[in-house]
């Protein structure tokens, strides 16, 4: 064997400082006696030629990082490390050199960093399991065209992934098992997810994602049985297509940005039964409240039992599952504005932060003549941090202009709430693009009046400029005198760029920026409006850099039918709503959470007789398991080493199914013509 090393001595390689003298003694083989490889506990060969074939090391409690010299067993098919402690990182070897891989493995370690490079070594992998370990970093984008023809199981959920889904996700034909939850993954999900057509478990629940809910999704040839979308960003309405979907059991869309109501024709398939049994099965409970409770109220679940904001608050939302509703004050909201904004280091800001000012003293604030707050203008002002999406809840808000600062994250789509008419935020450090909701509320910034909805006219999209940030009409009612935002010349990472982040800009630009100049500089005001915005830029340099946009998603003349056809992306805040508690008659919000029994069930050779998806995973709504993992900082950002939501069934919570039953009539899947082509 290369590198001198028997099969025995690579697999002795697990016997490190950690594993004690009793476990060695107590497998067979391990302990040095003379006792044939292919007979060794937890070791499996090819009877032909005796090469190993499967390393079954799962909850063996060990404390070890994974041997390098793996990379050296060729015939290696399959690696089942689950419930252990393992350390370190995965071998880039392990992705690299093993071509016959089928199964990985490594459930429950404490594995950590970001993972090895997926090669085509990989290309007869069928199941790849890494679920609550410590992975950090972004999917790779080729991932799904390397796994496509062989991946049946993909579960990467409960670690600290970041960036978009990949797209080739969608490529990967057989895929039945898809799990990335419990992850920070952003952007939207893909498009063209229905192309899954397998698919009978998709797991994108406790994420950052944005965007609306692909049409695909509910295409009546699929087989999806559980759904589970819930605590995300989601913006839209629920797809009635849902109810198109023969074996559908389970779907979870609470703690979602998600207006309007439940599909009449969904609730009718009466859904998520097995979350509502037991003790907590109450009365006037429906086929709609199982899936989400409605607009205006509020629960600990964001499902039965619902209870009404009143005049404790308002939510806009379906499924509010943060057990209270958002407050309407303007003062708390302008409080919390500033708190967000990093208001102590502010460059003015009088008034602000002080209990004992009414909001139409703040600086920067303009009042009507009711008292409601109709302009918030804070230029230059050093203003920091995420936009909060409570700013969307002043109900009387026309002009918003919060440009020239370090404002960081997504342009909340909550702002759709609010009646604007102009919004300036250029010159700032968001990322994403504009929120197609906000984009086809109309009116703001003169979109939509000409009957297209332009969302650079709301602000230039990422990898392009204006001298404005936005999209503008130089004069009313010209025709052909529209200042484009422009492209950059090597990208731009932010929206609303009123330069190029190297100042150089594609030739073809070139005329257009003089036009532009030579429009600003007309008269003396045009100049000192000109001077100032471009000395203003000069001054005001980017102190911070936030990761490129892996990619631009240029939005233009749409109609409302295009950005859900093509799964826009939307970009929103998540922070905790500022809010009151709800009536104190809903006790059953307050009942503390139900832990579970240990998840983890025994297991056989994944080969023999093998289901791949045989072990019943309950996904409870549970603690994470802290008994073997330090929170570290990463994780407690997220909540991922404690705080998941228990059910309010049984105590089993919402739980993930290996094993759907579709033993309904096939004919079924040809009975009507598929909701989208």
């Amino acid at each position: 064997m290369p590198g001198g090393l028997s099969q025995e001595d690579i697999i002795r390689k697990f016997i490190q400082r950690n594993v004690t003298v009793e476990w060695v003694k107590t497998r067979i083989g391990w302990n040095g006696n003379d006792v044939a490889l292919c007979d060794w506990s937890h070791i499996m060969c090819d009877p032909v030629d005796g090469a190993v074939t499967e390393i079954l090391l799962h909850e063996q409690d060990l404390i070890v990082t994974i041997p390098t010299e793996l990379g050296l067993l060729k015939s290696l098919q399959v690696l089942n490390f689950e419930g252990n402690r393992m350390k370190g990182t995965i071998p880039e070897v392990i992705f690299r050199d093993l071509p016959n891989l089928i199964i990985i493995n490594f459930n429950n370690n404490n594995l950590e960093g970001t993972l090895p490079a997926i090669t085509n070594s990989l290309r007869n992998l069928r199941s790849l399991e890494l679920e609550k370990n410590r992975f950090i970093g972004t999917l790779q984008k080729d991932m799904g065209s390397i796994f496509q023809k062989s991946m049946e199981k993909l579960d990467l959920s409960h670690n600290g992934f970041v960036g978009k889904i990949p797209d080739s996700i969608t490529y990967i034909q057989g895929l039945t098992y898809l799990d990335l939850s419990f992850n920070l993954l952003n952007g939207s999900i893909p498009k063209n997810i229905g192309n899954l057509k397998h698919l009978k478990g998709l797991f994108l629940n406790e994420n950052d994602l944005i965007g609306t809910i692909p049409p695909s999704i509910t295409r009546v040839d699929l087989q999806l049985v559980q759904v589970f979308l819930e605590s995300n960003a989601l913006s839209g309405t629920l797809p009635a297509g849902f109810s198109d979907l023969p074996y559908l059991t389970d779907l979870f869309v609470d703690g979602n940005k998600l207006t309007g109501t439940v599909p009449s024709e969904l609730c009718k398939k009466n859904l998520n039964e097995e979350f509502f049994q037991g003790e907590y099965d109450k009365p006037g409970r429906d086929g709609c409240t199982s899936i989400s409770c409605p607009v205006g109220t509020v629960s600990k679940e964001g499902v039965h039992p619902c209870f009404e904001c009143g005049a404790q608050g308002y939510n806009p939302y379906l499924g509010l599952n943060r057990g209270r509703c958002f407050r309407l004050s303007q003062k708390q909201i302008l409080d919390k504005f500033y708190d967000r904004m990093n208001g102590l280091n502010w460059q003015g800001g009088l008034g602000w932060g002080l209990s004992n000012v009414p909001p139409c003293d703040y600086e920067g604030v303009t009042c009507n003549g009711a008292g409601h707050v109709e302009n918030i203008t804070l230029r230059g002002m050093n203003l920091h941090g995420e936009l909060p999406e409570e700013i969307g809840f002043l109900k009387h808000l026309r002009y918003l202009d919060l440009a020239d600062n370090r404002l960081t994250g997504y342009l909340p789509s909550d702002l759709r709430f609010a009646p604007l008419e102009h919004l300036d935020l250029s010159g700032n450090e968001l990322i994403g693009f504009v929120p197609p909701m906000l984009c086809l509320t109309g009116d703001i910034n003169g979109n939509g009046v000409d009957g297209e909805f332009i969302c650079d006219r709301i602000s230039c999209r990422v990898g392009t400029y204006n001298p404005t940030g936005f999209m503008f009409q130089k004069e009313e009612g010209k025709k052909g005198e529209i200042s484009q935002c422009l492209p950059c010349k090597d990208g731009n990472p932010y929206l609303g760029a009123k330069t190029c982040s190297n100042t150089e800009h594609e030739n073809e630009s070139s005329d257009d920026n003089r036009e532009i100049r030579k429009w600003f500089s007309g008269g003396v005001a045009g100049t000192l409006l000109f001077v100032a915005i471009f000395s203003l830029l000069y001054v005001k340099k980017r102190r911070t850099t936030l990761k490129k946009v892996e990619e631009n998603y240029p939005v233009i003349g749409c109609s409302e039918h295009d950005f859900v056809a093509h799964g826009q992306l939307l970009q929103e805040s998540e922070e905790e709503p500022s809010a009151s508690d709800i009536d104190n008659k809903s006790d059953e919000i307050n009942k503390p959470d139900k832990a579970t029994d240990d998840e983890n069930e025994g297991k056989s050779s994944p080969l023999e007789g093998a289901n791949l998806f045989s072990r019943k995973k309950a996904e409870e709504k549970k603690a994470y398991n802290t008994n073997k993992v330090e929170p570290d900082a990463l994780f407690e950002v997220k909540g991922l080493m404690g705080g998941e939501k228990t059910g309010t069934g049984s105590g089993d919570g919402r739980e993930k199914g290996d094993n759907w039953n579709s033993n309904k009539d096939e004919g079924e899947l040809w009975l009507d013509v598929p909701k989208i082509v």
